[in-house]
C-alpha cells in the first residue's frame, strides 16, 4: 500500500513555463511536461524580512495544456500536487537529486491588483472590446469554477501584487 503523498500550496507563478517532450523507454508513448515555480509565502523571520518558498512543479500532457491556456507568470494559484524525487548519477559518477510536486489540480486563487487595475481602465476606456469581451469570458470561466469577488473590499480573492 502507497503513503499518502498529497500536497497543497498557494502561491504566484513566478517564473517561464519550460516545455520539455520525451518518448517513453518502455512503452514507447510520446509525453510532454512543463516545468515552472512558484513563490509561496512563508510569513517573516525574526528580523521581519519576507521568507518565500520557491517551489518547483511540474505539469505532464493535458494538465500542461491547460495551465499553458488559463495561466501565466504573475497569477496566484492553489495546487493540489504529489511529491517526486528524481535521482540520478551524471557522467563524471556524481549523485545528483530534484525534488518537485506533480500537479493534480490547479485553480486561480485570485486576481493581482495590476490584473484589476487594467480590467478596470479597459471596461471604462472601451477601447478594446474585444480584449474587455475575451477577459470577461476567461473571468466568466472561472466564476464556473469558484466563486470570485472581483471588486468587492472584503474579496478573499484579491491579492496584493
Amino acid at each position: 500500500m502507497k503513503d499518502l503523498n498529497t500536497c497543497f500550496f498557494k502561491g504566484n507563478i513566478c517564473s517561464d513555463f519550460i516545455e520539455k517532450k520525451f518518448t517513453n523507454k518502455t512503452s514507447g508513448k510520446d509525453f510532454r511536461y512543463i516545468d515552472f515555480n512558484i513563490a509561496n509565502n512563508a510569513g517573516k523571520n525574526s528580523s521581519g524580512e519576507a521568507l518565500v518558498n520557491f517551489i518547483n512543479i511540474r505539469a505532464y500532457n493535458s494538465v500542461a495544456d491547460f495551465i499553458q491556456k488559463y495561466f501565466k507568470k504573475g497569477n496566484s494559484v492553489l495546487i493540489t500536487g504529489t511529491f517526486k524525487q528524481d535521482r540520478w548519477v551524471d557522467e563524471n559518477g556524481n549523485k545528483k537529486q530534484r525534488s518537485f510536486f506533480i500537479v493534480i489540480s490547479i485553480q486561480h486563487a485570485g486576481y493581482t491588483k495590476k490584473e484589476l487595475e487594467e480590467y478596470a481602465s479597459l471596461k471604462e476606456s472601451n477601447e478594446n472590446s474585444e480584449v474587455v469581451n475575451s477577459l470577461n469570458e476567461s473571468i466568466n470561466e472561472l466564476d464556473q469554477v469558484g466563486e470570485l469577488s472581483l471588486f468587492g473590499e472584503e474579496s478573499d480573492n484579491f491579492i496584493e501584487g
